[in-house]
């Protein structure tokens, strides 16, 4: 458990004799995981961390950072935070495993605040696995990840690493863990702890007692065997399995459209379009196009199925992310304001590429044309079949 700090609310004098509150940002407070009521470390984190707007309403109490040893790091708003621990189990579950495989690709995952939309916690749901398969696949990938090399073993513990396979608790790791032992793809140096009895636990639970505690807090000893490297080698080659969608934009154009103009062409036209063909389109942020592009950008560029770049104004961090895209052999659909399409055939490298011209305005337009060409390019996804016919 953590030690105790005070939390009180410090003050300062402004201006006749007002007294207005300020928090310390590095704060550490006891508290515990809302996703699986682990005991773990938070701390408050300036609002631009969880990409709240300068000119919001003020929602949101403060940004908290959680640390747990389950879940691994993430952030969120404290009002989402207060009301976390009523979500259903499915929807916990779902974001447990989505937090601990950001933590382990060195990320901190962000979870709602009470300044995004109702379909921000939706779309972040639907980048977890759709069925035990794609678990068992997810929990490779991260055994893989902390693998230092194809002879080394890695030391699953149970109790704590069951969200690698995005589980609802140490039987399900065991469970898959199996799985790919039977398959061919894992070796186990100590089999007999995969062996668990799930009628004994059940008695075991009616009688007031904790399953198996001892199978679930000893550690596995695990690595890939060669067909597990060739499994491997499959996911990444082959991003077939992703619904999401990284969009590359600029947020304000000097001279051309304004940030909001711009955010309205992400909520109105790609968004929508994206969705109506079966995928999630998301960003970094609110503002990710920074001077330095950052590894969260490169590792959503890596998962996606295919990129959304608008070209309006040429923005150079938009260039990049899109050339980043090509070079891992992604699908990238352009986009362009009309007014400024011109620009486009100036460049020599992008004017050969087909792009989608869009108007201020006329967002919705662009959202039937975007599905209409994801579909035909990718092929529909999985929530496909909700677009909804132009008058």
């Amino acid at each position: 458990m953590v030690d105790v700090r005070s939390s009180n609310v410090e003050t300062e004098k402004r201006g006749r004799g007002v007294h207005r509150p300020t928090m310390p940002s590095t704060r550490l407070i006891a508290s515990g995981c809302v996703l699986c009521g682990s005991d773990a470390k938070t701390r408050r984190v300036p609002d631009q961390d969880l990409d709240i707007p300068e000119r919001s309403p003020r929602k949101e109490l403060a940004g908290r950072e959680i640390e747990c040893r389950v879940c691994g790091t993430y952030r969120a708003g404290e009002r989402w935070l207060l009301g976390a621990r009523h979500l259903p189990e499915e929807t916990r579950r779902l974001l447990q495993g989505l937090c601990r495989e950001s933590h382990e690709e060195g990320l901190v995952r962000r979870l709602p605040t009470a300044e995004d939309p109702d379909e921000f916690l939706e779309e972040l749901v639907a980048q977890g696995p759709s069925g035990f398969l794609e678990q068992v696949d997810r929990l490779l990938r991260g055994i893989a990840r902390r693998q230092e090399s194809p002879a080394a073993e890695y030391a699953l513990e149970p109790v704590r690493d069951y969200p690698l396979c995005y589980g609802k608790g140490p039987e399900d790791l065991l469970y898959a863990c199996l799985q790919l032992l039977e398959e061919g793809m894992l070796e186990v140096g100590d089999e007999e702890n995969l062996r668990f009895d799930e009628e004994a636990a059940r008695q075991g639970r009616r009688a007031g007692r904790e399953p198996e505690r001892d199978v679930f807090e000893s550690r596995i000893h695990v690595r890939l065997t060669h067909q597990g490297w060739m499994r491997i080698r499959e996911l990444l080659a082959s991003p077939t399995t992703s619904t999401a969608a990284f969009v590359a934009m600029p947020f304000g154009v000097e001279g051309g459209p304004s940030k909001d103009e711009m955010t309205q062409y992400l909520r109105i036209g790609v968004k929508p379009g994206a969705a109506a063909a079966g995928y999630n389109a998301a960003i970094v942020g609110d503002e990710p196009h920074v001077d330095r592009i950052d590894d969260r950008i490169l590792a959503d560029i890596q998962k996606a199925r295919f990129v959304v770049a608008d070209l309006t104004g040429g923005n150079p961090n938009v260039l990049f992310e899109a050339g980043y895209a090509l070079g891992l052999g992604k699908t990238v659909f352009w986009t362009c304001e009309d007014s400024r399409a011109g620009e486009v055939k100036e460049t020599f490298d992008i004017r050969q590429y087909n792009h989608i011209r869009w108007r201020l305005g006329e967002e919705a337009d662009l959202a039937d044309r975007l599905a209409a060409a994801i579909e035909s390019v990718i092929g529909p996804g999985p929530g496909s079949g909700t677009r909804r016919s132009r008058p």
